[in-house]
């Protein structure tokens, strides 16, 4: 992600927002499947984060999926704002993080279900990660944008309250992604929203790699490793 804070600048942007329970900080990840074993309290969390009123712009890939956040401004250089924009607007945004990652690591992996999951991806060769923070957003909603060129290499940001009668039909905007609402009388694009069924939406995790060994007995043993880019943390959500 760019635009960011120190807080929010290793976090991975998710290719779509996804309902708050599709993942949470303490989840084990391996490719196309993770485990969740609620074994953390809420002393184990960081809440310390979180921005009232959010407002963001972030670029959509050809297939408009979400690709990259550019933060709330709106003057911006033609470079930056060379793909389709969307703005979101949140109640509130905030980053869940936490006090010990390591520490929660290993309290996750002594449970039983993780134990057990951890010895199968372990048998199978398959590489392990940690989701040790959670970027979500209350009551998104979301709007297309276009750039107005205000000279100097530079352009302005507005929102489109317009859409063209041919977008009607045009309600996924990529796999499994944002929601385009038409009002079908006014040809008014009312938003770009979400639809996960939530108040709640997950944006962005902080994905770090765990090094699997066997330990004494039949346990496995976890170490927390570096955070992962957004390639290699992208493996981890497919």
């Amino acid at each position: 992600m760019s635009a960011s804070t120190p807080t929010t600048a290793s976090l991975t942007l998710l290719p779509h927002p996804v309902a708050s329970t599709v993942h949470t900080v303490g989840q084990l990840l391996a490719s196309k499947e993770h485990i969740n074993t609620n074994s953390l309290a809420d002393r184990h969390y960081d809440d310390t984060f979180f921005v009232p009123f959010y407002r963001d712009i972030l670029t959509l890939k050809p297939d408009e999926t979400l690709d990259s956040s550019l933060g709330g401004i709106r003057l911006l250089s033609a470079r930056e704002a060379g793909s389709s924009l969307v703005q979101l607007n949140a109640e509130k945004m905030e980053v869940r993080g936490l006090k010990d990652p390591q520490g929660a690591l290993d309290l996750v992996a002594k449970s039983p279900s993780a134990q057990s999951w951890l010895k199968l991806r372990l048998a199978e060769g398959k590489e392990v990660a940690f989701v040790t923070k959670v970027q979500s957003v209350k009551n998104a909603n979301w709007r297309r944008c276009s750039v107005v060129d205000v000279g100097n290499g530079m352009v302005r940001v507005r929102e489109e309250r317009r859409a063209s009668r041919a977008d009607e039909d045009a309600v996924e905007l990529g796999e499994g992604g944002l929601l385009k609402k038409v009002d079908s009388k006014t040809e008014e694009e009312l938003a770009v929203a979400s639809p996960t069924g939530s108040k709640n939406d997950v944006l962005a995790l902080e994905i770090r790699k765990v090094v699997l060994e066997e330990g004494d007995g039949d346990d496995v043993q976890c170490q927390l490793g570096e955070v992962l880019g957004q390639e290699e943390a992208a493996a981890f959500l497919k």
